[in-house]
Formats: structure tokens, C-alpha cells, sequence
């Protein structure tokens, strides 16, 4: 079985679908902590049921400041319970994301530059279309937010 790294703004939470989401994420108390979850979370919480899905899923999401990493874990415990605390990673920015990434690893970002730099480490990097991002200049895989082919890569 492959290790899964789910990246978690625009993949998990509505970080898009917020008014000036970057700038208010920076400095605004609990900004995160408000997102509504994204359809595949619902995805996810099935599938973390099983324990061996536990054992290899990661939550792998750059982070600002240790205030915004209080409202990602927050926000993690309400809406991903069956996520093991020990196997989420937060980075200070998205580049850093890379350097997790081995040949049995898959990301999961909404993010084209998370995903090329990830492919070029030498991991699998799914492209996660979420109806904000776009499908240009994306490396590897695409993946729609109601689509479940992620796991057909993860198993």
C-alpha cells in the first residue's frame, strides 16, 4: 500500500471559496478553523475506518504561523476525528511539501507547483481539481472533487 499525503487547503477545506482567503489567512484569528470541508472529506472520513488507511494517510498542508497551525489541527479534529495527530505535517510554505516525497508516496494538491516539484522528487503527485483551480500547467494526474479515483492510486 502507498502512503497518502493529502494537502489541505482547496483538497479538504474551502480555502478558495472565501473573499480574499490568503490575506485573511495570514493574520485573522481562526480564519481557518471556519472553512467549511470540501466533498471529498466525506470520502475520507470512510475510508480512514480502516485502519490500515489510517496507518498511511498524511495530512501535509503549509501553514503560515503556529496560530494558523492551531486552527488547521482544530479544524482537523472536528472534521477528520479518525486522523492519527502523529501523522499530520504542517510545513512554512508549499515548497517544503517536496521534500516527503519518495517513489510509494502520492500527494494530493490543488496546487500545479506542489505537484511538479513532488513528480520531480520522485513521488506521484495527483493534480486535485476543486472548480476554483484551473487545469493548466498542472504535472500528473487530475482528480475532481467527487471522484474517488484517488484511492485506486493509493491502494
Amino acid at each position: 500500500m502507498k502512503k497518502l499525503f493529502i494537502d489541505m487547503d482547496g483538497v479538504l477545506a474551502d480555502f478558495d471559496g472565501q473573499p480574499n482567503a490568503l490575506a485573511r489567512f495570514m493574520i485573522e484569528k481562526n480564519f481557518f478553523k471556519k472553512l467549511k470541508p470540501l466533498p471529498f472529506v466525506k470520502t475520507l472520513n470512510r475510508a480512514l475506518l480502516s485502519q490500515a488507511v489510517q496507518d498511511n494517510t498524511y495530512i501535509l498542508s503549509a501553514s503560515p504561523n503556529s496560530k494558523a497551525d492551531a486552527a488547521k489541527l482544530a479544524w482537523l479534529e472536528k472534521h477528520l476525528p479518525n486522523m492519527k495527530p502523529q501523522n499530520i505535517i504542517l510545513v512554512r510554505g508549499g515548497d517544503k511539501k517536496a521534500a516527503y516525497a519518495r517513489a510509494d508516496r502520492v500527494l494530493v494538491d490543488d496546487y500545479s507547483g506542489n505537484i511538479k516539484q513532488w513528480n520531480e522528487q520522485g513521488g506521484v503527485g495527483v493534480k486535485f481539481l476543486n472548480g476554483n483551480n484551473g487545469k493548466s500547467g498542472s504535472e500528473g494526474r487530475k482528480v475532481a472533487t467527487s471522484n474517488t479515483q484517488v484511492w485506486e492510486l493509493f491502494m
